[in-house]
């Protein structure tokens, strides 16, 4: 079979019924591979090998097509970091392959699927899958994706997603799922540290001198004074431990409070949080932030507010650390409080400012 008549087919077809996917596909060189057993993509082209494309259905090459146009739309390519490529690959299987299906897409035979996944970012998605597992002949992979190549800026990609969005919602054929990540798509980005430390300093007195600041921040417009006293009262620190949160996110996070705290020349305090308060820790100024997580059970956000409201600790300011797997919440305090969330969940806590975690 000519298996290019094909794959030029299922674009048409894509062209009438799901313009979004086939406005991205138009984009992308296709290259015949041998050496891979499926499809994959970097955001640049699509490599297939030949036997595979050959096997499918019709129905499944169209699937199969928009399963990995799914893949750049959600920035998978550009996403992985140094997380395992195979298993990444597992992860973002599940997270996409759910909307496929809903959303009326015909899928080969042993596409990975779980409910237990729904609504999960492949970063949450890979926390959660075990490590004693050759996700390399992993059975269900249906088409890889690569990280994206040097030469393709990530800018670039969001605009070509932006604007099959446009082109798809003209015709009012956007799905609703598209469009909620659409909002994430067009939503400029900031490193977390810098958005960390912007909170930060709103919350000091605003009658300090600020005529040294601390240059580590300087080149993203965020100024912060340097190590001088701004008397703005204890920050605590609550940490979700529920499940996900990896050792290298913790060390890391730990990391850049220790920076913050040293700055501001103010204590820490740490809580340890599930559905329970497991465990508290005191940081002083300058002492070495090591954090040790206790807890393994549900979330709850509502214990770790009521503990500090219990002991009346008065703080200037919360950091909530969270992967936001949990609906319910305290009434809003009077103190500023942050969420620092760890996963691509989508999470609209009734107060606070939200920031996206990356590692």
């Amino acid at each position: 079979m000519n298996v290019i008549e094909d794959i030029n087919k299922a674009k048409m077809s894509l062209v009438m019924k799901q313009p979004f996917y086939a406005s991205l596909l138009f984009n992308l060189e296709f290259i015949k591979d041998s050496s891979i057993k499926t499809c994959c993509i970097n955001g640049k082209l699509i490599k297939y090998n030949h036997e595979f494309i050959d096997s499918l259905t019709k129905s499944e090459l169209i699937g199969v097509l928009a399963h990995e146009i799914l893949h750049v739309a959600y920035l998978h390519h550009t996403r992985r970091g140094n997380r395992d490529h195979y298993k990444f690959n597992v992860a973002a299987d599940y997270a996409i392959n759910s909307l496929l299906i809903d959303d009326g897409f015909t899928l080969p035979q042993g596409a990975l699927i779980d409910d237990l996944y729904k609504g999960m970012s492949a970063e949450l998605i890979y926390s959660l899958l075990p490590d004693d597992v050759d996700y390399k002949n992993f059975l269900g992979n249906i088409g890889e994706v690569t990280d994206a190549p040097e030469d393709l800026p990530e800018e670039v990609i969001r605009s070509s997603i932006l604007r099959a969005s446009f082109i798809a919602q003209a015709q009012h054929k956007c799905p609703e799922y598209i469009k909620r990540l659409i909002k994430d798509v067009s939503t400029p980005k900031i490193k977390w540290q810098e958005a960390l430390a912007q909170f930060l300093s709103t919350i000091s007195n605003s009658d300090y001198s600020w005529q040294l600041p601390n240059t580590r921040y300087l080149h993203s417009g965020v100024y912060l004074p340097a190590l001088r006293s701004l008397g703005v009262g204890n920050i605590v620190l609550i940490i979700d431990t529920s499940g996900s949160i990896g050792d290298e996110l913790i060390s890391q996070f730990a990391a850049e409070i220790q920076e913050i705290i040293s700055i501001f020349k103010i204590s820490l305090i740490v809580i340890y949080c599930d559905d329970l308060v497991r465990s508290v820790q005191y940081v002083e100024p300058d002492e070495a932030v090591k954090l040790e997580p206790h807890g393994n059970g549900g979330t709850d956000f509502i214990p770790g507010f009521n503990y500090i409201d219990e002991q009346g600790l008065l703080p200037r300011a919360v950091v909530y650390l969270t992967d936001g797997g949990c609906s319910t919440f305290p009434d809003p305090p009077d103190f500023p409080v942050i969420w620092a969330v760890y996963s691509y969940r989508r999470f609209n806590p009734p107060f606070g400012d939200t920031i996206l975690v990356e590692n």
